[in-house]
C-alpha cells in the first residue's frame, strides 16, 4: 500500500468510528403520557453524551418545542444501575406565554403544591421497560436528608415514556432501536 491508500484507510476507519459513536450517543426523544390520562402528551429528551435530561410537560408544536421546558438537568445512574436520577432542582416561575399554554393564568409554577417555590424536585427514569414496553418517569419532591414532608408538600407524578411512533413510508422500514 502506498501513502494515499493508508490515508484513505485511516479516513474510512475514523468516519466509521464517528458514525457508530453518534448513533449510540445521539440524544434520544421519548413521547410520554401521564399515567392516568393516556391522551395528554409530553416529551422527554435524553442526551447521553452530555448526560442531560430535558422534559417538556406540554405538547410541543411540530418542528420546535414551545412547551414548558424543564431542564436540561444533569443525571446520573443510581447505585443499583436500574434508574437515571437527576440532581435536585427547583421550579422556576412560569412566563406569561407558558401560563397561557397551561390554560390557568393564576398559577406561577407548573406543579402547584404547598411550598412549591422552596421545594426541590428530582426526576427518576427507570431503565427497565414495563409490561407495556415503556419506561417509567417519576417526578418527585426531593427533601433534604432527614426531613419528612407533609402530604400537601409532596409531589409524585408518574409518566410512561415510549419511543416516538414512526410512520412507515416504505415497506419493510425498521424503527430505530431505543435503548437506555
Amino acid at each position: 500500500m502506498n501513502k494515499n491508500g493508508v490515508k484513505i484507510l485511516f479516513g474510512i476507519i475514523a468516519i466509521s468510528i464517528i458514525v457508530f459513536a453518534y448513533s449510540k450517543l445521539s440524544p434520544k426523544q421519548f413521547a410520554c403520557v401521564y399515567e392516568s390520562d393516556k391522551l395528554s402528551y409530553s416529551t422527554l429528551k435524553i442526551d447521553r453524551f452530555w448526560k442531560r435530561m430535558t422534559f417538556y410537560p406540554v405538547e410541543p408544536s411540530v418542528g420546535r418545542h414551545e412547551g414548558i421546558k424543564m431542564g436540561p438537568y444533569a443525571y446520573q445512574r443510581t447505585k443499583r444501575g436500574d434508574h437515571y436520577r437527576t440532581r435536585p432542582f427547583g421550579q422556576r416561575k412560569l412566563r406569561e406565554e407558558e401560563k397561557q399554554l397551561k390554560k390557568r393564568s393564576y398559577e406561577s409554577y407548573y406543579w402547584t403544591f404547598k411550598y412549591a417555590d422552596e421545594t426541590k424536585l428530582a426526576m427518576w427514569l427507570s431503565r427497565n421497560k414495563n409490561f407495556n414496553g415503556g419506561y417509567e418517569l417519576q417526578i418527585v419532591t426531593s427533601p433534604p436528608r432527614g426531613t419528612r414532608l407533609q402530604e400537601d408538600e409532596k409531589l409524585f407524578e408518574t409518566y410512561i415514556c415510549y419511543p416516538p411512533r414512526v410512520k412507515k413510508k416504505k415497506y419493510f422500514k425498521k424503527q430505530k432501536k431505543y435503548d437506555l
